[in-house]
């Protein structure tokens, strides 16, 4: 099923969306479900990114960027939060047509360039041409110039495939600057800062990251602190470990521990007496926007609602240990 978007100016397609999950949306926002959907496709006015006070100064950095890719602001009162203003506009396909997966699509929309393992479809694409790259719906993403030929991409998979030079959101790669390389600069939601503060760690404190991967959150909680609390961090995946590792070195952090090991059962496994805990449970992520499809299906979300269900069957657990 189609919701419209009634986005005129960008000229967006309606996102499909199966009919059971629309069914399950409907129960939970009845008449709202439609803008629900509506804004899946969109991105706010502004784009967020973190600066690291463990690695730079903040007013230093802020200047430095908007000398050189625009004009960003400090977040009225969200400290660390800095942002872009975010540019809707009607993007011209040019060029070659170059198709990627749905995930490196997305990413364009956030300022990325296209990496050459996202690519699905590059036909007679040349060194040094202009290129669109859309989604395999043919929604274009942005507009760049190839970097590598098609020959290239299909035999080495690596490297930039195409360099984004204009984006649907106006967006600049700021993972592909100088001050994320350093560490001074982390792109993060809002809303992702203010839970870390919320929990307002404390220098010397034990502090637990249940779900650490991929370490965005975690970092934060090292910078709060100073890196002057210990800081624990839980996933089952060891390859998510060592992302988180490398996320954590490059952010400066030093105060923390990383354990690949399942988060329900810490309680069980080790004998930890934290003094704030930080809980961010896997999801589906249909919540991440924008989005150029949604492939989410009401069976995906099962799971979820499964590991949320045995969480009381778990905790009954650890109090009757407890007691």
């Amino acid at each position: 099923m189609s919701v419209s978007l009634g986005l005129p100016a960008l000229r967006l397609d309606p996102l499909d969306i199966e009919p059971s999950l629309l069914d399950r949306l409907t129960e939970f926002y009845h008449v709202r479900t439609e803008k629900v959907v509506e804004a899946l496709a969109k991105m706010g006015p502004r784009y967020y990114f973190r600066i690291n006070s463990l690695t730079c100064n903040k007013e230093l950095v802020l200047e430095e960027i908007s000398s050189r890719l625009g004009r960003v602001f400090a977040h009225e009162t969200v400290i660390d939060a800095g942002w872009f203003p975010v540019n809707q506009r009607q993007i011209r396909p040019r060029g070659t047509e170059v198709v990627a997966d749905k995930f490196a699509a997305e990413s364009v929309l956030h300022g990325a360039h296209l990496y050459s393992r996202g690519v699905k479809m590059c036909s007679g694409l040349k060194l040094g041409s202009e290129a669109s790259v859309s989604d395999e719906k043919g929604q274009i993403a942005g507009v760049g110039i190839a970097r590598q030929s098609e020959t290239s991409i299909r035999n080495y998979r690596q490297g930039v495939a195409i360099e984004v030079h204009e984006n649907r959101y106006g967006l600049p790669s700021l993972m592909d600057t100088e001050w994320y390389a350093k560490g001074q600069i982390h792109p993060q939601t809002l809303q992702a800062m203010v839970a870390c503060q919320v929990l307002d760690p404390q220098p010397g404190e034990l502090i637990v990251d249940m779900n650490c991967a991929p370490g965005g959150k975690m970092s934060y909680l090292s910078q709060l602190t100073a890196n002057r609390a210990r800081i624990v961090g839980f996933d089952r995946h060891e390859r998510k470990i060592e992302k988180t590792r490398k996320q954590m070195e490059r952010m400066g952090c030093s105060n923390y521990n990383l354990v690949a090991h399942d988060s329900r059962y810490v309680h069980l496994d080790y004998s930890l007496k934290p003094d704030r805990v930080l809980v961010d449970p896997p999801c589906t992520g249909l919540g991440v926007t924008p989005k150029l499809s949604i492939d989410t299906t009401a069976k995906d979300i099962r799971p979820a609602l499964h590991r949320a269900r045995r969480n009381p069957e778990t905790l009954h657990r650890h109090n009757s240990q407890r007691h």
